[in-house]
C-alpha cells in the first residue's frame, strides 16, 4: 500500500509595504529668487537657508545642506544678507491666521537643529519677505465669490517660532485660495484692496469673479502676475 504525501503548506501571502506617501510640499512666492545651488543658473550666494520638514520643524543653515533633497523636506528657502538682517519669515495657514517671525530671532537659534512651529494648523504658504512688501490673500466668501485683500508685513504683528499667529481679518471668511508675496514696488497697484483701506465690513476688493467660474484661473494669474517688481 504507497502512503500518500501529505501536502505541502502554501505559505501565506505577505502583502507588499505601501509606500509612504511624499509630504505635501509648501507653496511659496512665485518671483522672488531662490535660486538654491550653485551649479544651477542664476545663483547667487545667500546668507543661509531655511527648511521646512513634514514633522512642522524648521532649522536653518548658512550652508547648502541640499536638505531639499531629503523626502521630507517640504520647502527650502535660500535667504540674503538684507533679509537676515531685517526681514521675516512669512506663513501662511489654512485657519485664516499667518505668523511673522524676525529672521534675526531665526539665526540667532541653534544652527543645523529642529525647531519647533506651530502644529495645529496647515502651512499654505511660505515666503522670506522684507518691510516694505505686502501679502496677497485671495479669499473666498460663503457664495464662492473672490476677494483681493492685500496686508503690508510692515502691519502684520511679529511673532515667534512657537508663537500665535494674527488673524487675516476676524470677518467671516469661507477660504484661503491664493497667496503671493507682494513686491514693494507694486504695491500701489493694490491700493484697492489694502487691508488698511477696506471698509469694517470688507474681507476685500471684490474680484467679480467666483471661484467655480472658468475665469477663476485667469484672474488668479493675474492677480498674481501684478504682485512682481515693476520698474
Amino acid at each position: 500500500m504507497t502512503e500518500s504525501v501529505p501536502e505541502r503548506e502554501t505559505a501565506a501571502a505577505v502583502p507588499a509595504e505601501t509606500p509612504a506617501a511624499a509630504p505635501e510640499t509648501i507653496p511659496t512666492s512665485a518671483w522672488r529668487p531662490n535660486v538654491l545651488h550653485s551649479y544651477e543658473d542664476n545663483f547667487v550666494a545667500p546668507a543661509g537657508y531655511i527648511y521646512l520638514t513634514a514633522d512642522d520643524s524648521l532649522q536653518f543653515s548658512r550652508q547648502d545642506m541640499y536638505l531639499d533633497t531629503d523626502p521630507t523636506c517640504r520647502l527650502t528657502l535660500a535667504y540674503t544678507p538684507d533679509e537676515a538682517a531685517q526681514g521675516f519669515l512669512i506663513a501662511v495657514y489654512d485657519d485664516m491666521r499667518v505668523l511673522k517671525v524676525p529672521m534675526q530671532e531665526i539665526i540667532e537659534k541653534d544652527e543645523n537643529r529642529p525647531h519647533t512651529l506651530l502644529r495645529d494648523a496647515r502651512p499654505i504658504f511660505v515666503t522670506v519677505a522684507m518691510p516694505g512688501q505686502g501679502l496677497l490673500t485671495i479669499l473666498t466668501d460663503s457664495r464662492n465669490n473672490m476677494y483681493r485683500r492685500v496686508t503690508g508685513i510692515a502691519d502684520i504683528e511679529s511673532s515667534h517660532l512657537n508663537g500665535t499667529p494674527a488673524r487675516i481679518t476676524d470677518l467671516p471668511v469661507a477660504d484661503t485660495v491664493h497667496c503671493e508675496l507682494a513686491a514693494a514696488s507694486a504695491m500701489p497697484h493694490f491700493r484697492y484692496g489694502l487691508a488698511g483701506t477696506l471698509g469694517p465690513r470688507q474681507i476685500g476688493y471684490a474680484l467679480k469673479c467666483a471661484l467655480t467660474s472658468p475665469a477663476a484661473e485667469n484672474v488668479i494669474r493675474k492677480e498674481t502676475a501684478n504682485c512682481q517688481p515693476h520698474a
